[in-house]
């Protein structure tokens, strides 16, 4: 069976689509799996046990034609089945004109004449997480996948030894507990200002004076402020743009991550990293992280700045305990109305 993969992006779209295609190999092992991506998160997924084939797709701004034309050699092919997990006009454009015995989508989807087969993400008696969404797109192909058979992916970069950057890393921590805040997310709503969170850093070196921090930002985000390179360098290691290979590696070593509603936070979810999470508009009961080991911060105004410096502090140090002292506390935290 020969099965294009259509997913595109984004970082945290392409980690909560991987426990289905984990699944899917589960019960079709024999399966030949190219997997459509766009060019930033093919270090990530090139080595993924579960993918045969890495189908890249440039961001193109000039119309699907010059895509069309740059990824010919794969859309030529011929596929049992090709499957839309992406719903947007590209990926639809690629379902369209790729040769595919069954082409199976969401029935929410546009362009709903494209596909051969769709899908209901709805179930009666409660909502469905993502991964359960993408899951049920493979009905068509092998039936229902049950629940438990979604696991967390395993990424072959956590089992390898470390990579220069990490082996430094590790030389700086010298054994210390390790706090990787990520204090950025792709859009303006999903975050606090950037001097809210170094503020607040500041106050949790004097408080823990015996955990080492890191402050990460990704490729995709803004650039730090200047005063975020005036922390101690034996305290605080900033920590820019690192490969996502390395970002796997990073999180293995990290005790306890504090972030926002971004890619990473789903990376360290999936890697079983305990995380204090702040959310903000969209739906947690479909998107939040993957994981029991989150303390997650809800204000029911919806807006991340509404969630007080006090509560992130307590979250902190409620999970640091648990991490590190072996206590059970994690919980979902929705702030009360003001």
């Amino acid at each position: 069976m020969r099965v294009l993969w259509v997913r595109l992006r984004s970082l945290g779209d392409i980690l909560l689509n991987l426990p289905a295609l984990d699944a899917f190999k589960q019960v079709q092992p024999d399966a030949h799996v190219t997997y459509v991506v766009h060019p930033e998160f093919v270090e990530l997924l090139e080595d993924y046990p579960t993918i045969d084939c890495l189908a890249v797709v440039p961001r193109e701004s000039r119309g699907y034609l010059r895509v069309l034309f740059r990824t010919e050699a794969w859309l030529r092919e011929s596929y049992d089945w090709v499957i839309n997990f992406h719903g947007g006009n590209l990926s639809a454009f690629i379902t369209l004109w790729t040769h595919g015995k069954g082409k199976v989508g969401l029935e929410r989807f546009r362009f709903r004449s494209v596909y051969t087969h769709t899908v209901n993400d709805q179930i009666i008696g409660r909502p469905l997480h993502t991964v359960e969404v993408q899951a049920r797109l493979l009905y068509p192909i092998v039936g229902a996948i049950p629940r438990e058979s979604l696991r967390k992916p395993v990424f072959p970069a956590a089992r390898q030894p470390p990579r220069p950057r990490v082996r430094s890393l590790l030389e700086w921590l010298q054994g210390r507990p390790f706090v990787l805040v990520h204090p950025g997310a792709r859009f303006r709503y999903k975050r606090w200002p950037y001097e809210r969170t170094l503020a607040l850093l500041h106050q949790w070196l004097r408080q823990w004076p015996n955990l080492a921090f890191g402050l990460f930002m990704g490729p995709t985000e803004q650039d730090l402020p200047p005063q975020a390179r005036a922390f101690p360098p034996d305290r605080v290691a900033v920590l820019d743009r690192w490969p996502l290979p390395d970002v796997v590696q990073l999180l293995t070593h990290t005790d306890l991550y504090v972030g926002f509603d971004n890619g990473i936070t789903h990376l360290a979810a999936l890697l079983d990293r305990p995380i204090v999470v702040i959310w903000g508009p969209i739906d947690p009961t479909r998107w939040a992280p993957w994981t029991d080991l989150q303390i997650r911060l809800h204000h029911p105004s919806q807006r991340v700045d509404a969630v007080p410096d006090e509560a992130l502090t307590q979250a902190v140090r409620l999970l640091l305990e648990a991490t590190l002292y072996g206590t059970d506390r994690f919980r979902h935290i929705t702030m009360p109305s003001t």
